[in-house]
């Protein structure tokens, strides 16, 4: 869990739903920053949010969920956007999404069938042998059946419901939490570095663009910061800006 509020609260909120591990007193940057530490270690990550300091790693996430009751910038950054309020969304879009792509691979199946079988026939492959011609009104049938099928199937999800969930048991153990200040994250600050064209906080492991090796490394928090330096080495951007 990552949010802003202190970690005495966190920690309460982590014991009532099970989480193990919180990152507390966190900063909008610093939520996206862990997002992209987890991509970096090979992982899929989503992201659920609902506040303006959400947003940024909203964007940064592979798929991000905002609550539909949260703010709209909240909204805009994410991919998918939750109706109610209740988390119990997330684990209805997830079961929904693959159902959907169940249902596309079985519509592909029944389509390539249809054709695979009725384009050769229709082709005259068994006039040779057995002397079968396929009929237009028969072609046109099976055109037609086949995309029915498809329609049909997909149809099948508007009558699809989520199972709904198990009731939570006791939590057992206390949660990990964590803040910027603590000793396991305040090393991993240590090592992060500015982007000496717009003076925004950069994880060396993780920054986007990089400039030299060894000790003589610079990093940028986008490409459009190191394209900037490649121009006028050195020169912060917003003195750019003021002058144009």
């Amino acid at each position: 869990m990552l949010t802003g509020d202190d970690a005495r609260t966190a920690a309460a909120i982590a014991r009532q739903t099970g989480v193990g591990r919180v990152l507390a007193e966190v900063l909008p940057g610093q939520k996206a920053g862990e997002i992209r530490r987890l991509q970096a270690a090979g992982r899929r990550v989503a992201m659920v949010g609902d506040g303006i300091n959400d947003a940024p790693a909203l964007a940064a996430a592979d798929v991000g969920l905002a609550v539909g009751t949260g703010t709209d910038v909240a909204i805009e950054a994410a991919d998918i956007t939750l109706v109610s309020g209740s988390l119990a969304g997330v684990v209805t879009a997830i079961s929904l999404s693959r159902a959907t792509m169940r249902n596309i691979r079985q519509n592909l199946f029944f389509a390539l069938t249809y054709n695979g079988i009725g384009i050769p026939v229709a082709a005259g492959i068994l006039y040779p042998f057995l002397g079968l011609r396929l009929s237009p009104a028969i072609a046109a049938a099976a055109m037609a059946l086949s995309s029915l099928s498809v329609v049909g199937n997909a149809n099948r999800l508007r009558r699809y419901h989520s199972a709904p969930l198990p009731t939570a048991g006791p939590v057992h153990g206390e949660p990990q939490v964590e803040t910027p200040a603590s000793a396991g994250t305040g090393e991993a600050e240590a090592e992060r570095v500015t982007d000496p064209v717009c003076g925004m906080t950069v994880d060396p492991a993780t920054a986007p663009e990089r400039r030299g090796t060894g000790a003589d490394a610079v990093y940028f928090c986008s490409a459009g910061c190191a394209a900037a330096n490649d121009a006028e080495p050195g020169r912060p951007v917003q003195e750019k800006v003021s002058q144009s």
